[in-house]
């Protein structure tokens, strides 16, 4: 059987928690541990009529985020993987510098250290340039963050539902040896971050497919625009 591990930080979007872990029920063969900050849980009942129970439920294991001592703070545990879903800055940020002050960054940072796939779903817009950052060095260490949902953007506030939480468990939940998905639709890695040479204030975090995450620097650094270019385009 399969492992995967799921943590859920305190970030808006619970909403892609909830069909994270149902699309991993619903797929069979997967054991689910689960880590659920507990300002996490307070937003699940902010956002959804999901209480905490419920979400836990879901899972095969449940961790308590204050045990570093648990099984999945350690390499020799074997998984296929993790995905924290919704990320907040903060999570991204301590996985990003290897802050393990908790189990939720501990696992992730885990993952990082023995090559195992780790899919952040970013919460968070607009974005400054420490944002940026951040994302920038997980990214370098191998986090993936999905496209589609980076930043994540739903109704969260009117508690829909949006089948696009699927896609990061696709990332690492797909069976080995199956056909992988377009390279325009799949996940895609920050790999760099760089400055135009036509424009000073413009920055760009290059993704796989030739995806740019276009930055738009005030003169003063003070202000920031970020904007997806999903085009073939060049800067």
């Amino acid at each position: 059987m399969r492992r995967i591990i799921v943590g859920v930080s305190g970030a808006s979007g619970s909403i892609y928690a909830i069909q994270t872990l149902r699309a991993l029920r619903a797929i069979g063969g997967i054991e689910v541990h689960l880590v659920i900050s507990p300002q996490a849980k307070q937003t699940v009942e902010l956002e959804t009529d999901v209480k905490p129970p419920e979400l836990e439920a879901y899972a095969d294991v449940l961790h308590d985020s204050a045990n570093l001592a648990a099984s999945i703070s350690s390499g020799s545990f074997k998984t296929d993987g993790m995905i924290v879903v919704p990320c907040s800055m903060r999570s991204a940020s301590a996985i990003a510098y290897s802050l393990n002050d908790n189990l939720l960054v501990r696992a992730a940072d885990v993952c990082l250290k023995e090559r195992r796939t780790l899919v952040l779903v970013v919460r968070e817009t607009p974005l400054h340039v420490n944002h940026l950052r951040n994302l920038t060095r997980a990214a370098e260490a191998g986090a993936i963050y999905d496209s589609d949902s980076a930043p994540a953007a739903t109704a969260i506030k009117t508690r829909s539902m949006d089948t696009s939480a699927t896609r990061p468990m696709h990332t690492v939940a797909m069976p080995k040896g199956r056909a992988k998905r377009n390279p325009s639709s799949a996940m895609r890695l920050f790999d760099g971050f760089r400055k135009c040479p036509t424009h000073p204030t413009r920055y760009a975090l290059l993704l796989r497919a030739n995806t740019r995450l276009r930055i738009s620097l005030s003169p003063d650094l003070k202000g920031v625009k970020a904007q997806f270019d999903i085009s073939e385009r060049g800067l």
